[in-house]
């Protein structure tokens, strides 16, 4: 049989199963993870039995930054919404966002505004994200217009009492988290470019 490199092992039924390779298979099986973890190692600057500590300061790196990143944007949010303190319907239009993040600009702004907010963010190129909603109010109809309107796609329910926005935009069951109260709102999302376009 020759070489054995045994690649995982767990309980199955009243037994074990594992998963192995031999001779051949095997030598060229840790040929190519040797082969690879040296260039990892290449990559990162560090030596070959040091890979796995320096991926995982990489990685640890990477969660802070976006920690960081998503922080900044919620910063960017607030400063939006707070230029809707006191106005009652608001439509705001801004740069590209990911649809969460038109999701959560939009439920930022709905803390500040007393009526409708609609919210788009892309351009005339690429098109537009959107996000439509009304602490107490139901806006469905409106956003099946819109829909319509700009060939979009997308919809949502009135909000139970009890299902309330996070402070952070995202949505939970149960008490209100932050400073976001009860909430009733719908919202069409989607891809539109003008008037007749396209929708995805």
């Amino acid at each position: 049989i020759g070489l054995v490199k045994i690649l995982s092992s767990k309980k199955f039924r009243d037994g074990v199963r594992m998963e192995m390779l031999s001779g051949k298979r095997a030598l060229e099986y840790l040929s190519k993870s040797a082969e690879q973890n040296s260039q990892v190692a290449v990559r990162l600057s560090v030596k070959e039995k040091e890979t796995k500590d320096a991926v995982q300061r990489l990685l640890d790196e990477v969660y802070n930054l976006k920690g960081e990143l998503a922080a900044e944007k919620q910063k960017h949010f607030e400063q939006i919404a707070a230029s809707c303190v006191g106005k009652e319907n608001v439509l705001l239009i801004e740069g590209d966002m990911e649809p969460v993040e038109v999701r959560k600009c939009t439920d930022a702004i709905l803390d500040t505004c007393s009526g409708v907010a609609a919210f788009f963010a892309g351009n005339d190129k690429d098109g537009y994200k959107y996000a439509i909603g009304q602490r107490e109010g139901d806006v469905r109809e409106l956003v099946k217009q819109v829909n319509k309107e700009l060939n979009g796609r997308g919809g949502g329910k009135p909000r139970p009492p009890w299902r309330r926005p996070c402070g952070d935009g995202r949505t939970g069951d149960g008490p209100a988290h932050g400073r976001a109260g009860g909430a009733r709102t719908a919202r069409g999302r989607g891809w539109v470019r003008g008037r007749a376009g396209w929708a995805r």
